[in-house]
């Protein structure tokens, strides 16, 4: 079956059509201007059963802000640095739990804040890679 190489029509889908891809002069083109007129008719009729990608993008979003919450809770620390100054007028750093126990402290008072607080710099930076040493076993040798 020979398809008509002319293509009649005044509406807008077939402006659109001519304004995208011209005016159809072979038979193929012919073709596919039949297929993108049918393709716009139908798509405005046809629906199929898809859930709409507003709810599936909100549901992936609110996936994320999840992660992200939980990521922030593991990756908070439990324990915090306090700078402070001793009775004696020096400056000193300790180890506090979340739960207010002092875990560790300093052990020296130092001049200035500054010092302090580079302790607690050189602290943090060898702390992760400290060897643990049993004190009771040392003490029994």
């Amino acid at each position: 079956m020979k398809l008509p190489t002319k293509v009649l029509g005044d509406g807008t889908l077939h402006e659109l059509y001519r304004s995208r891809i011209g005016d159809p002069r072979t038979d193929d083109e012919v073709r596919g201007y039949w297929l993108f007129a049918l393709g716009n008719l139908l798509g405005t009729v046809v629906r199929f059963p898809v859930p709409e990608l507003d709810d599936v993008l909100e549901d992936a979003s609110a996936d994320e802000s999840d992660l992200d919450a939980r990521l922030r809770s593991l990756r908070q620390s439990q324990f915090r640095f306090e700078l402070y100054e001793a009775n004696a007028g020096e400056h000193r750093f300790r180890l506090r739990h979340r739960n207010g126990d002092i875990v560790a402290d300093g052990g020296e008072g130092y001049a200035e804040k500054s010092e302090a607080d580079d302790a607690v710099d050189r602290f943090k930076l060898n702390a992760p890679n400290a060897a643990v040493e049993d004190a009771d076993a040392a003490a029994e040798e």
